[in-house]
Parts: structure tokens; sequence; C-alpha cells
């Protein structure tokens, strides 16, 4: 097929069959050379001037960043962001949002008071803004503040707020930071939600804890090993791998419950996140990752 072609190349462009081989030998070291140069310059331009390609554009001298969004509940342990860090100097920065609660009790308590409460501070003059009086029947008398029924613990930010339980005083998941602030950490291989989160650090000593929240734009938080990005809300831990003798008591009543009495029942491997049970809500964080 190539002789035919050269033949018919011949024929129409006055060419010998000899002049038009040479040409076609030099387009095609030509095509290479430029090739080979085009991929040097590229190399060049990566390792000197940090050409970088990312999401389509390219721009030299800047940082690779990818910006991915992980939404961690406050109901569960060490949640796996999906972030994969494969080596250590990985710089990330994060803005994290949203608010949770670690006492739903609270809530409850103060949504209940709400409607006797200011249906019984109203004048009569200020009862005309609604139309129908007969509502006002049902919350006839005011609501009762009862010692036991506080609501002091209100919706938070990922910062977290000065809080200690009253029995199980300092038994959070890491001490050295505020009621439900946003933790984060690097773990080597898998990490289940449901696990015990002491148990995990356990299994790795040499992992750090940090505060996602002191690591922000302009002061990026540097990985020191390889594994797993995760998130949990700091909450009371209570688990036999806790370094609080309260909390390790306290575990080993709570497995009395694991019994055959199927409607008082608490299995132990539930145990370590039982005060995660009474929180709600989530925090949203966006992780922004560079490699330099």
């Amino acid at each position: 097929m190539f002789e035919k072609l050269i033949e018919v190349v011949t024929n129409t462009g006055g060419y010998t069959p000899k002049q038009l081989k040479r040409f076609l030998l030099n387009i095609t070291i030509v095509f290479v050379v430029v090739a080979i140069l085009f991929f040097i310059v590229l190399y060049l331009a990566i390792k000197l001037f940090g050409l970088t390609v990312h999401e389509g554009k390219w721009s030299i001298g800047e940082k690779i960043q990818q910006e991915t969004p992980v939404v961690v509940s406050s109901t569960t342990g060490w949640q796996d962001s999906g972030i994969y860090v494969k080596k250590e100097g990985v710089k990330f920065s994060f803005r994290a949002s949203g608010r949770i609660c670690t006492a739903l009790e609270h809530l409850l308590n103060l949504t209940k008071i709400i409607k006797p409460y200011v249906a019984t501070q109203l004048t009569p003059e200020e009862k005309n803004l609604w139309g129908d009086q007969r509502v006002f029947l049902k919350y006839p008398t005011p609501p009762i503040f009862a010692d036991d029924k506080p609501f002091s613990r209100n919706f938070i930010g990922p910062d977290g707020e000065e809080a200690e339980s009253d029995l199980f005083f300092h038994c959070k998941l890491d001490n050295r930071f505020k009621a439900g602030a946003l933790l984060g950490i690097i773990i080597p291989g898998e990490v289940r939600d449901q696990d015990d989160p002491l148990k995990v650090l356990w299994s790795n000593p040499n992992l750090e804890v940090f505060n996602v929240t002191d690591y922000g734009e302009g002061n990026p938080y540097t990985s020191k090993t390889v594994g797993r990005l995760a998130f949990v809300v700091n909450e009371v831990v209570l688990s036999p791998f806790s370094e609080d003798p309260k909390a390790r008591k306290a575990y080993e009543i709570l497995q009395r419950l694991n019994s055959t009495d199927e409607r008082h029942k608490l299995r132990t491997e539930l145990i370590p996140l039982v005060y995660y049970s009474d929180n709600i809500g989530s925090f949203r964080v966006i992780v922004k990752e560079s490699d330099q």
C-alpha cells in the first residue's frame, strides 16, 4: 500500500520515487526531533519553573491545590474523609463550618418551655398579634424551670465549647481540646466509624491528633505520616483504653447491661460511643491539599 501511495504522489507531484522516499524520511526525522524537544522543554518547565496543570488550566510557579468537601457526623467515631495521604510533608488547610449539639436533652428541654413561656409573658394587647385567642388555652400556666431540666448546652461550631461532664470529668477523647471540637488525624490502614476511637489511637501510639480549626489558610497542617485523613468530634469516650480510671471503671459497670434482658440491653461494643448517641448535627470541612 505504501508503494502504491508513492506511485500516486510521484505521478502527481513530479517527485521521483527516490526523492519522495528521502522527503518522507526527512519529515519523519523532523517530527521525531520536534517531539523529543517538546518533551525536554516540558520536563524542564515542570522541574525548574513549577509548571502545573490543574482542572484544565496551565500555570507556572503555583502550588497544586485540591479542595475536597467532607461531612463529619457528630454521632460516631473516626470517619474516613476519603483522602489518602501518600507521603510525608503534604500540607493541608481546613475551612470548617456547621453546628452540632452534644446534649440533645438540653435542646428538648428548651423547646418544651418556649411556647408556654412566650404565651404567659404576653400582655392582653400583645396577644392580639394572634388572631385566634383559643391558642392560649393550651398554655395557661408558665413552665417550671426545674434544676434537672437545664438547657444551657446549645448548638456550637467546630471550635467546641468549655464544657465538661459532671460525672465523667476529663474523660473526653482528647482532653487537650474543647468538648465538641472537630479533631483530625492521619491513620495508616482502614478506619471504621463504629470502632472505639481510643482503641484506634492505642493501636497506633505514634499518631498525632490535631485540632482542625488551628490549621486554616496561611497556617497549614503538615503530614508527618502516610495514611487516611479522618475526622471526629471530641466527646466523652468510656473505654478500657482511656487514660482516665473513671472512664475505664464506667466501661466495666456498663458491661453489665449486656444482659439477657432485651428491653435493657447495651452491647459491649457500643459502650465507647454511647455519649455520641445524644449528639445532633454535623460539620462540613473543606480540605485544601497542597503537595508543596
